[in-house]
């Protein structure tokens, strides 16, 4: 095997650099990986432009950013089981303690000693040629699943995780705002629980396009038409039983509110980027019986949702939109900053 590799560096603000670089070896308890697709997500643009408390002091020499991806095992590290050279594998990116009160609960996304894949402090990312992972952090594709399908397991998970929470199930009406990936895995995710009729809020309208051929009974472009007339016009007056926030822009989360049915569910997914509206009624939520949910990443839930990839329940390859060979990871960052009403999901393949 090959002893070095190309990796891309995040050095400053919207700049990246390639690299030649050793190849990592596995070490005991995991597998060296040849990636072969990294989504591109909202987070990893955020530390591209040095935004953001977590990533605004890039390390000396920069970063490796990527924490979506896939790619093929290469070699086992001492004492591994239950793989073989050759395998497809999805990788999940934070690494727990196991031994905190959240992750003897099953809670582990909440762990506090998390690393977290991308993430400035903890650990490089996966925009690079190989990699290696904790094995019981991989999870095998079958067969005729693709790597670039299992790229996009993680924000599929947060998408399944967000549906999961808010009890979102047959006969009920669900609002999303926002279509950027999350909020459109958000959108199969609903689906695959048997909620049919689904309103999807956004500005662009290449999203809402791509959230129409996904499945939504509706589209509201929220810039043009006032978007909590349409959901209720679309519920009959009575608002969803369900509504998320996948974009966090405090604007949409400020209308989520009056999206909701009494005794609905309001479910934040897309991290805030501001102070919480004015508009939210605290009243309101007690007069009605609201319920505001969190949701930070995913737990215990890979191996579902591989398996409803490829049982073709959730369509995720549909999602990504742009393909771009490593070589242009700076172009498919840079454009899906600069395009945001152009790109939908932008996958490096490596």
């Amino acid at each position: 095997m090959q002893k070095d590799m190309l990796a891309a560096y995040t050095v400053d603000n919207r700049q990246m650099e390639l690299r030649r670089i050793p190849v990592p070896q596995p070490g005991p308890g995991e597998l060296l990986i040849r990636i072969r697709h990294v989504g591109v997500c909202g987070s990893d643009l955020h530390a591209f432009m040095a935004e953001g408390a977590r990533y605004k002091a890039l390390p000396q020499g920069g970063f490796i950013l990527g924490h979506e991806g896939a790619g093929e095992v290469v070699a086992l590290g001492e004492g591994v089981q239950g793989f073989a050279v050759g395998d497809k594998v999805a990788l999940e990116p934070g690494s727990t303690c196991g031994t905190c009160e959240f992750c003897k609960r099953g809670l582990y996304n909440l762990c506090p000693e998390v690393q977290f894949l991308s993430v400035c402090g903890q650990r490089d990312g996966v925009l690079r040629e190989y990699a290696c992972h904790p094995a019981d952090l991989c999870f095998k594709l079958p067969e005729h699943m693709d790597t670039l399908q299992g790229a996009l397991i993680e924000p599929v998970a947060v998408g399944m995780h967000a549906a999961s929470l808010s009890g979102a199930g047959l006969g009920m009406d669900a609002v999303i705002f926002g279509a950027g990936c999350i909020g459109l895995m958000t959108l199969l995710a609903l689906k695959a629980r048997g909620v049919g009729r689904i309103a999807v809020c956004d500005v662009a309208d290449i999203r809402l396009q791509k959230a129409k051929e996904l499945g939504a009974a509706l589209t509201i472009n929220s810039a043009r038409e006032d978007a909590v007339a349409a959901i209720l016009h679309f519920t009959a007056g009575r608002g969803a039983d369900v509504v998320f926030d996948a974009s966090g822009n405090p604007a949409a989360i400020g209308l989520t509110q009056r999206a909701a049915k009494s005794a609905g569910t309001i479910v934040l997914v897309g991290n805030p980027s501001g102070a919480m509206p004015d508009s939210f009624d605290l009243q309101d939520f007690v007069n009605r019986e609201l319920t505001l949910r969190g949701v930070f990443r995913y737990r215990n839930i890979y191996p579902t949702a591989i398996a409803a990839v490829a049982a073709g329940i959730l369509p995720v390859q549909k999602v990504a939109d742009r393909i771009y060979p490593f070589a242009q990871t700076q172009q498919a960052f840079d454009e899906s900053i600069d395009n945001k009403a152009a790109i939908v999901k932008a996958v490096i393949a490596l």
